[in-house]
């Protein structure tokens, strides 16, 4: 069996396959994505997220409040 395996015929053949394997699926890909393009999305006017006030828990209460459930 093993004898079979090591022939350098059927190893091309193996390879081959592989590779047939692998491209097929990516050229289909390609193919697809290359017909889909799209404008980007309108996204609206920009957010300055530096302009809110963050406020610092000031109890100790408020601090646990706000932690994470893992503190």
């Amino acid at each position: 069996m093993l004898d079979a395996l090591q022939n350098p015929i059927v190893i091309a053949v193996v390879v081959l396959v592989l590779l047939a394997l692998i491209a097929i699926p990516v050229l289909i890909r390609r193919r697809a994505a290359r017909n889909d393009v799209q404008p980007p999305p309108e996204l609206g006017p920009a957010v300055d997220y530096t302009s809110v006030p963050y406020v610092e828990p000031q109890t100790f209460g408020e601090r646990l409040r706000a932690a994470p459930i893992g503190v």
